[in-house]
């Protein structure tokens, strides 16, 4: 049998991703500012929509962790990927979308104590957190779907096949 091809996802990854998500939203909302236009307002869809993905991934994760350590070929293959790869997209996603809503605080922290200032603060704040949420969820799913090393085995990061 071939050797895996889907590693974990790498820090360096994940960090580039917040950091993409922090500039590029930055230049864009700065570019915004520039132009005239005020700051969007986030609401709770902004911090709800991924903390409930978050809650969704950790149950995904829960259910494939026990699946797997009850019977290793448990999961079809094509549905190890697939919740692999949902496990990584959440991690890198949820990583960018904190560093953007890292952005727009940073930008609204100059116009506090003014009453949008403070919303966008409070908001945007509990955002990144639900972000922050969503990548620790994918990278919970992810680790779920290593499949534990059998007797004759001795790599322990072997995915899911």
């Amino acid at each position: 049998m071939s050797e895996p091809t889907i590693e974990p996802t790498r820090a360096v990854a994940v960090v580039l991703s917040a950091a993409l998500g922090l500039v590029g939203v930055g230049l864009l909302l700065a570019w915004w500012q520039g132009l005239g236009h005020a700051l969007p307002i986030p609401g709770i869809v902004a911090w709800a929509s991924p903390l409930l993905i978050a809650v969704g991934i950790v149950v995904l994760a829960i259910r494939t962790r026990r699946t797997l350590a009850r019977d290793a070929g448990g999961v079809a293959p094509r549905q190890a990927v697939i919740r692999l790869l949902l496990g990584k997209t959440s991690l890198l996603a949820g990583a960018f979308l904190a560093g953007g809503y890292a952005a727009l605080v940073l930008l609204a922290l100059p116009a506090l104590p003014a009453p949008l200032a403070i919303t966008r603060v409070i908001h945007g704040g509990i955002a990144v957190i639900a972000s922050v949420a969503c990548s620790v969820a994918g990278r919970l799913l992810e680790n779920a779907c290593r499949v534990p090393p059998s007797s004759g085995d001795t790599d322990a990061n072997t995915p899911a096949r």
